[in-house]
């Protein structure tokens, strides 16, 4: 193993590490808009329930009809709101799940690099370490040679 591959795999490896941080923040920015639709949709639930409220008010008055025809009107905005909210929900969430997806296939990929440079470091250690031997056994033998003439 030569320090030149080494060097190419730990250039793949940094490559791959930053392919990974990438979809990290792919992620994180998934996740995001999950939230605020979550949020968004959490709001025109409150408003509904309040528009409820209102309607079950008015009910028990005397009220005029074209008041009640507005408040069922508004209440009717914010369920289709709702169930907007609903379809863009499902849709981040499912963005947010390709997301992850990709987010561990760049991780098993940075992974498996590092094990490959882990490997390749460990050849070149036993490597190194063979040849230090051979010239320390070969500085040995002159040393002997020398003594017995």
């Amino acid at each position: 193993m030569t320090k030149a591959r080494i060097n190419r795999i730990r250039r793949l490896m940094a490559l791959r590490l930053q392919q990974r941080r990438i979809q990290e923040m792919a992620l994180s920015q998934a996740r995001n808009v999950v939230d605020d639709v979550t949020d968004r949709r959490q709001t025109c639930v409150n408003e509904r329930e309040a528009l409820n409220q209102q309607h079950n008010a008015c009910l028990a008055a005397e009220v005029d009809p074209a008041d009640l025809a507005a408040l069922l009107s508004a209440r009717n905005l914010v369920c289709r709101r709702i169930d907007e909210a609903n379809e863009d929900l499902c849709q981040a969430k499912a963005e947010a799940d390709v997301e992850l997806a990709e987010l561990l296939s760049a991780h098993r990929a940075h992974r498996s690099i590092e094990l490959v440079c882990d490997r390749a470091m460990g050849e070149l250690r036993k490597e190194l370490a063979k040849a230090e031997q051979r010239e320390l056994d070969d500085i040995a033998s002159t040393g002997l040679r020398r003594r017995h003439r």
